[in-house]
């Protein structure tokens, strides 16, 4: 069975409807190169020939690791199986090489859900945002970020608080990615798919607080 996914460049800020992913791209089973497997699962090139990083797979347990050259964890998380793709599913968790967690929170069927958490390499929080599922009118789920925002400066003091909404006035254009089968040659290819979905915007009363925890500005939105 040929499966395939995708991780690419955690992003600056968290985006509507993005996802938040790792450093290195893992295309597929047939596309990485296999570097062993055992009873506990299949090893894979991460990126074209350079084993500086490898993936693990266990088709059992549904589970994907991340390991650079020094067999240091990266990042880890489950999975489901959606014909010859992969989803990501359930926690997510990116780490520094010094084995601090960098990011953690859920997935959905690809989709960041919940509660997502950033972390400075020090192992303090640095912040906190959210993801919510809403319906469409033609009953499709929506994802984006939605609800509270926190972000914290490295002593633990709050630096910004607010909150997100999703407005569908003002759509995003996302880019999504599935396999199917050519009707003509009747060979497995990726199609990319444009949707648009409502954009993420400061909602209500957001705070900034300097480093010594005073009060620097208020934002109406």
């Amino acid at each position: 069975m040929k499966h395939s996914l995708l991780l690419l460049m955690i992003c600056a800020s968290y985006a509507v409807s993005a996802q938040i992913e790792y450093p290195i791209s893992f295309k597929s089973e047939n596309d990485n190169r296999l570097i062993k497997e055992d009873d506990s699962g299949k090893y894979y090139v991460a990126s074209g020939e350079d084993t500086t990083n490898v993936v693990f797979l266990d088709d059992a347990a549904y589970s994907y690791k991340l390991f650079n050259k020094d067999n240091n964890l990266l990042a880890e998380g489950g999975f489901s199986d959606n014909d010859d793709e992969l989803l990501r599913e359930h926690k997510w968790t990116e780490y520094y090489e010094n084995g601090n967690i960098k990011s953690t929170g859920y997935y959905y069927k690809n989709h960041p859900v919940g509660q997502w958490e950033k972390y400075y390499p020090s192992g303090k929080l640095k912040s906190q945002v959210t993801f919510a599922v809403l319906v469409n009118s033609d009953n499709s789920p929506i994802y984006g970020k939605s609800g509270p925002y926190n972000e914290y400066y490295e002593s633990g003091k709050l630096k910004t608080t607010g909150l997100y909404g999703l407005n569908f006035m003002k759509p995003t254009t996302t880019y999504d990615s599935i396999r199917v089968v050519d009707p003509i040659t009747s060979n497995s290819i990726i199609k990319v798919i444009k949707k648009q979905n409502p954009a993420a915007v400061k909602f209500g009363t957001w705070e900034y607080y300097t480093p010594d925890g005073t009060l620097e500005k208020k934002e109406e939105n």
